[in-house]
């Protein structure tokens, strides 16, 4: 499935900007958190570029607007190709408290609730002069850190809903001396028991704080050594969805 394999390949290269980012700076004051936005621009340029390298056309907006012609309603992102007839909507949100993992499952199911509408091409869509698509994507993005809370404890597992953790992750508790937590929950249960038209097609975790950590002799030529311990506990998040036929 090629789009699958360009949004994978996306979010690989938006880990390694992230990783190059923060060896070279750290963007916050006072607190470990990076705003939102930095999420979906870095990988909305990163999906452009492996569209784009392939010779497909494709345009990127922020804070699309969403739902009928009326509404006030938007989207993290919206990247859309032509050629290739798809588009992808973007959300995404830092995982700081439990309120915003409640927040970003709401604004997915939100994307489900309207593409599940038969209208919603011709009544939605239309208004911003985008034809009825073939090919149609949720992308989920997140970030956290792994640290002592349980629920951030819990995310891993809930989020990779079958417990398939990738080798960098599986050493997390001889690395840190923190387990992760096992849990039964799909990170968007809801969404499944509501048999949305939508199919998941590729989850991921990447623990890059290991590895600006790992390489902390170069990265604290440049940075604090408080910083560069702060970033060992990051973690970026993707989620994606496929809307299925009706």
């Amino acid at each position: 499935m090629i789009k699958q394999v360009k949004i994978k390949k996306a979010f690989n290269e938006m880990c390694i900007e992230y990783m190059r980012i923060l060896s070279t700076i750290y963007p916050a004051r006072g607190s470990t958190g990076f705003t939102e936005q930095n999420l979906v621009h870095n990988f909305v340029i990163c999906l452009l570029l492996e569209i784009k390298m392939r010779n497909k056309n494709a345009v990127a907006w922020f804070e699309f607007p969403w739902g009928e012609e009326d509404s006030k309603e938007h989207i993290d992102a919206l990247v859309y190709s032509k050629k290739l007839d798809a588009a992808f909507y973007i959300e995404a949100k830092r995982f700081t408290n439990t309120k915003q993992i409640e927040r970003l499952q709401e604004d997915i199911g939100r994307i489900c609730i309207d593409l599940d509408k038969k209208e919603f091409s011709t009544k939605s869509i239309s208004h911003n002069n985008i034809d009825c698509i073939k090919n149609e994507y949720i992308v989920e993005l997140a970030d956290i850190w792994l640290q002592d809370d349980d629920w951030r404890l819990k995310i891993p597992y809930s989020w990779m809903d079958k417990g398939i953790i990738n080798d960098k992750l599986s050493g997390w508790k001889s690395e840190r001396e923190l387990g992760l937590i096992q849990t039964g929950n799909s990170f968007n249960q809801k969404i499944y028991d509501e048999k949305f038209p939508i199919k998941e097609i590729y989850s991921e975790i990447d623990w890059i704080g290991k590895t600006i950590f790992e390489n902390k002799e170069e990265t604290l030529k440049k940075t604090k050594a408080g910083k560069s311990r702060i970033c060992q506990d990051y973690c970026l998040l993707i989620k994606t969805y496929k809307k299925t036929s009706d």
